[in-house]
C-alpha cells in the first residue's frame, strides 16, 4: 500500500463451555440433576474452576457475559449495566480460566466517572473490586502467565501519562505502580517473575525512549538494557523463557529485529534486518520457534504492510502475504495465522467505514485461504493498531485452533459475535449480540 494509502488509515484507526433397572434410572436421574445444576454449582465454588472453551464478550447492554461456542449456557458475569449510567468493557481471561478482568465505569456526580477494576470468578459470581479512582483509568488489562497477578494500564490525569500498575489475583493485596512511560508497551516472562518493558517510543524522536526488565516485587525498579529502541511498539519475550524480542538500533546490527538473552546482550541475533526510517510490528508464535512481522516504510505512526515469517532457530526470513496486513495473531498449535487486511473504505470523518477482509494462512506451506469481508465493531477497530500488544493479552482462536470469533456489524447495524471455521467449510455462525469477544485461553 502506497504511503498516501497509509496516510488515509491512520486517522480511521485512531479514530475512528429391576436392581439394575432402578441404578440405570437412578443414575439417569441423578445425572440430569448434576448437568442441570452444575452452573450453579460452579458458581458457588468460584475461582477453584477452571473454564474451558468458552468465549467472554461485551453484550450490547454494556454487561460482560461469557458464553460456550454454540451459542449455549450464556453466564452474566454483570448485571446491573444502564445506558448513560453504568457500563463494562475490556474483558480479559486469566490464562488458567479461573479468572476474568474488566472494566467498569459509572457516573460519579455531575461530571465525573469513576473507573473500577474489576475480577471475578470465571464461571460467574460476585466480582471483586481490585482498583477504583475518579482521575486514573484502566483501559489494556494483561494477566500474568500463572493467572495470579494482572498487570494493567491506567491512563493519568493530566500530562502524567501512562502508569502500568499490578493487583493480586485474589484483590486482596493493594495495586501498585511499577512503572510509568508514555507509550508503554511490555510482555510477561513465562515464569510471571519479570516484565520486559518498552516506554517513550523511537530513540530517533525520544532521547528517553528505553528498553528495561523489571522483576515484579515491591520496590523493584526497572533495569535499563543495552539497546536503544526503534520503531515498534509491544516487545516479546519467547515462550521459551529464555529469550527475547526487540527492535532496536545499534552500530554493529544497524537498525534490525533482535533476539538475545533475556539476561544478557551477549547471546544476541539479527532475525531481519530494518529500514531506519520503517516500522515493524511482530508476534512469536505460541511454541516460541518462529516469529511473524508486518514492516512499513516510511514510519508514519502506523504498521501496516506485507507478512513475512522467519524462524528463531536460524534461517532466512520469507514473505508470506505480499498484500498490506493490518493485524495477525498466530493460531494456539502455531500451524496458521489469521490475518486482516482492507476490503473497502467508505465515508469520511465520523461516518468512515472499514470493511475488513479475514484470511488464514497455512506458515509451513504458504497456502492462504481468503474467508470473506465484513465490517468490524468499533471496539474491535480500536484493537487493530495495538495488536501486537493485545495478541499477548487476549486471543480470537479457540484452543484448538480450528475456529475463530469475529466481531462484526450487520447491514442493519446490529452488532453481532459470529464463529469462523478457519479450516473447514462450516457456515460462519452467529452466537449472540456483542460488541468484543475473546476465547479463552484453554
Amino acid at each position: 500500500m502506497e504511503t498516501e494509502e497509509r496516510s488515509r488509515l491512520r486517522p480511521i484507526f485512531e479514530w475512528v463451555g429391576i436392581v439394575a433397572v432402578f441404578v440405570v434410572i437412578l443414575g439417569i436421574i441423578g445425572g440430569s440433576i448434576y448437568i442441570i445444576a452444575r452452573p450453579s454449582i460452579q458458581r458457588m465454588m468460584g475461582a477453584r474452576v477452571a473454564v474451558q472453551n468458552r468465549l467472554v464478550y461485551v453484550g450490547v447492554d454494556g454487561n460482560i457475559y461469557t458464553i460456550r461456542p454454540d451459542g449455549q449456557q450464556r453466564v452474566a458475569i454483570t448485571r446491573d449495566a444502564e445506558v448513560g449510567v453504568r457500563s463494562y468493557d475490556f474483558p480479559a481471561w486469566a490464562p488458567d480460566g479461573r479468572h476474568l478482568a474488566f472494566v467498569g465505569g459509572e457516573r460519579a456526580g455531575e461530571e465525573g466517572v469513576l473507573t473500577t477494576l474489576y475480577l471475578a470468578p470465571a464461571v460467574g459470581g460476585r466480582p471483586t473490586r481490585a482498583f477504583t479512582s475518579t482521575e486514573s483509568t484502566p483501559f489494556y488489562l494483561y494477566w500474568a502467565p500463572d493467572g495470579q497477578q494482572l498487570a494493567f494500564l491506567t491512563a493519568e490525569p493530566g500530562d502524567n501519562g501512562v502508569a502500568l500498575r499490578w493487583v493480586s489475583a485474589d484483590g486482596k493485596v493493594p495495586s501498585r505502580v511499577l512503572a510509568k512511560g508514555s507509550p508503554l508497551y511490555w510482555s510477561w516472562s513465562p515464569d510471571s517473575q519479570q516484565m520486559l518493558l518498552h516506554t517513550g517510543g523511537s530513540r530517533q524522536t525520544n532521547p528517553e525512549a528505553q528498553l528495561s526488565l523489571l522483576k515484579v516485587g515491591q520496590g523493584a525498579e526497572p533495569q535499563k538494557m543495552g539497546e536503544a529502541p526503534t520503531h515498534f511498539q509491544a516487545p516479546n519475550w519467547s515462550p521459551r523463557g529464555n529469550q527475547v524480542l526487540v527492535a532496536a538500533q545499534g552500530s554493529d546490527d544497524g537498525h534490525a529485529l533482535l533476539l538475545r538473552g533475556a539476561q544478557d546482550s551477549v547471546t544476541r541475533r539479527k532475525v531481519t534486518t530494518l529500514d531506519a526510517a520503517g516500522a515493524i510490528a511482530f508476534s512469536v508464535s505460541p511454541q516460541g520457534d518462529q516469529v511473524a512481522y508486518i514492516t512499513a516504510e516510511p514510519a508514519d505512526g502506523t504498521v501496516y504492510g506485507p507478512l513475512s515469517v522467519a524462524s528463531l532457530d536460524g534461517g532466512e526470513p520469507r514473505r508470506l502475504v505480499d498484500e498490506t496486513v493490518l493485524a495477525f495473531f498466530w493460531s494456539p498449535n502455531g500451524e496458521r495465522i489469521a490475518y486482516f487486511t482492507v476490503a473497502d473504505v467508505s465515508g469520511s470523518g465520523e461516518q468512515t467505514q472499514v470493511e475488513l477482509g479475514l484470511s488464514v494462512i497455512t506458515v509451513a506451506d504458504g497456502k492462504a485461504t481468503a474467508l470473506g469481508t465484513y465490517l468490524p465493531t468499533p471496539d474491535f477497530i480500536n484493537v487493530i493498531p495495538y495488536f501486537d500488544q493485545y495478541a499477548q493479552s487476549v486471543t480470537p482462536w479457540a484452543p484448538d485452533s480450528r475456529y475463530f470469533v469475529i466481531n462484526q456489524v450487520d447491514r442493519d447495524a446490529s452488532q453481532n459475535i459470529v464463529i469462523i471455521d478457519m479450516v473447514g467449510d462450516q457456515q460462519p455462525r452467529f452466537i449472540a449480540e456483542g460488541t468484543l469477544a475473546w476465547w479463552s485461553w484453554k
